[in-house]
C-alpha cells in the first residue's frame, strides 16, 4: 500500500513538473517594461539607421572580410558597419511613426522569450535615437527571426515582431544596401578565398 501511494506521489510530481516546463509561472507573467525605451523615442533629436554586417554563421566568410573592410561597431554584441545609412526623409518620418505607435511588436512578457531555431538573432539593420550625437536607445531588426531587441546602456528586450510591423519595416529598409554585399553576387568578396589578406581599413571623414 505504502508503495502505491509513493508511486503515485511520484507520477503527480513528475507530471507537475513537466506541466511547468510548458507554462509559465503566473508571477512571471508581467509585461516588462519599456517606458525607458519610449521615452528615449521622445527626448531625442535625431534617427539614425545602421546596416547589419553578414550573418556570422551563415555568411561566415563575408562577415570575417567585412570586419576587417571597413570601420564597424557593436551594439549588444551585434555588429554594425559605423557609417550610418542614408535614408530619406520620408522613410525616416515613417519609422517615426511606427515607434511612436509602438503596434510593430508583441508587448514582451516575462519568461516568454523562447530561442528560435532560425540560426540565432542577428541585427539585419539597426534604427538608432540619439540626443546632441549621444546615443540614447537602439531598436535591432532580425528579419530572419521576425524579432526586435530595444537596447540602452541598461537594458536589453527582445520580442516578435507582428506580421504588420515585420512588413512595414521590411518595406521601408530594404531598400538600403550601402555597406553589406550581396551573397554570391559581389565580386569583392567572392574574388577574395579564405584566409584572405589583411585588407585595409577604410577611414570616413566626419
Amino acid at each position: 500500500m505504502m508503495r502505491c501511494l509513493l508511486l503515485g506521489l511520484g507520477l503527480l510530481l513528475v507530471a507537475s513538473g513537466l506541466n511547468a516546463g510548458t507554462q509559465a509561472p503566473p508571477f512571471y507573467r508581467q509585461p516588462i517594461d519599456l517606458s525607458w525605451f519610449t521615452k528615449a523615442v521622445a527626448e531625442s533629436d535625431e534617427l539614425v539607421v545602421y546596416e547589419g554586417l553578414p550573418h556570422p554563421g551563415f555568411e561566415k566568410a563575408d562577415y570575417e572580410i567585412e570586419l576587417l573592410r571597413v570601420p564597424v561597431f557593436a551594439v549588444d554584441k551585434q555588429m554594425l558597419y559605423q557609417r550610418a545609412l542614408a535614408v530619406e526623409e520620408a522613410d525616416r518620418g515613417r519609422l517615426r511613426t511606427i515607434f511612436h505607435d509602438g503596434e510593430a511588436w508583441v508587448k514582451p512578457m516575462a519568461g516568454e522569450y523562447r530561442m528560435k531555431l532560425c540560426g540565432g538573432f542577428h541585427a539585419d539593420f539597426a534604427v538608432g535615437w540619439l540626443k546632441k550625437k549621444d546615443a540614447l536607445a537602439y531598436a535591432l531588426i532580425c528579419f530572419g527571426c521576425h524579432e526586435i531587441r530595444f537596447v540602452d546602456r541598461d537594458h536589453s528586450v527582445t520580442t516578435d515582431l507582428v506580421p504588420r510591423g515585420y512588413a512595414d519595416l521590411r518595406n521601408i529598409l530594404k531598400e538600403y544596401r550601402q555597406e553589406r554585399p550581396v551573397p554570391g553576387r559581389d565580386k569583392r568578396v567572392k574574388a577574395l578565398k579564405p584566409p584572405p589578406p589583411p585588407l585595409p581599413k577604410v577611414e570616413y571623414l566626419p
